[in-house]
């Protein structure tokens, strides 16, 4: 996609000047509880880092997600900063000033791994043994960063600290991530694999 013209300015989203935005950009309810600890930490290993997160379209989840930080990392939890839902337009905005993206746990982006690194963004994934939460995964592996990929809670963490603090660590990762990318969304296999899928499909069910 086409970086915002005019560039994106935090202001638009009331977002502080020079903190560290790592972005999650997916519903409330993906967010499951053993991502609760990875976020305190990120929070208490950088001091001018700010987790965002959306709200969704009705609010509901947000609210009880929100109750439960207030439990699960009390100390930090103010620096937990919630954004009403955004329209496409200024969803994409809002994606460009992230310093990092966040995957959830268990539950990760899927198509949004698309928007993400159309803008050649981060994106911080722990990959479980289900589908649902390997799709950026899958989307280094074929970009051939699998060093980009997290092996552990405590790996996850460390990546996201070096990108949200090192900026020339995330210049580098976003470089490396500007010139892959294109195998994400110029690749005419896939696109012909779907064809012989619906010919043979076809074929096979007869008159």
């Amino acid at each position: 996609r086409p970086a915002p013209n005019p560039p994106a300015a935090r202001r638009e989203f009331g977002l502080p000047p020079t903190a560290h935005l790592y972005l999650c950009p997916q519903r409330p309810l993906k967010v499951h509880p053993d991502l609760d600890a990875l976020l305190a930490a990120i929070l208490r290993r950088d001091p001018l880092g700010f987790v965002i997160l959306l709200r969704g379209r009705s609010g509901i989840a947000a609210d009880q997600l929100a109750a439960r930080f207030r439990t699960t990392l009390p100390d930090v939890a103010d620096r937990v900063v919630w954004l009403p839902w955004q329209e496409e337009a200024a969803y994409h905005r809002l994606l460009t000033l992230a310093d990092v993206v966040l995957d959830p746990l268990h539950y990760g982006a899927g198509s949004s791994c698309y928007d993400i690194f159309s803008h050649d963004l981060p994106l911080v994934t722990l990959p479980g043994p289900y589908n649902a939460s390997r799709y950026a995964q899958a989307c280094y592996r074929k970009m051939g960063l699998p060093d980009l990929v997290a092996s552990s809670p405590a790996h996850y963490v460390d990546l996201a600290i070096r990108l949200g603090t090192d900026p020339d660590y995330r210049r580098d990762v976003t470089a490396r991530i500007a010139a892959a990318s294109p195998v994400l969304f110029e690749d005419m296999d896939v696109v012909r694999e779907h064809e012989w899928f619906f010919e043979r499909a076809v074929k096979q069910a007869g008159p």
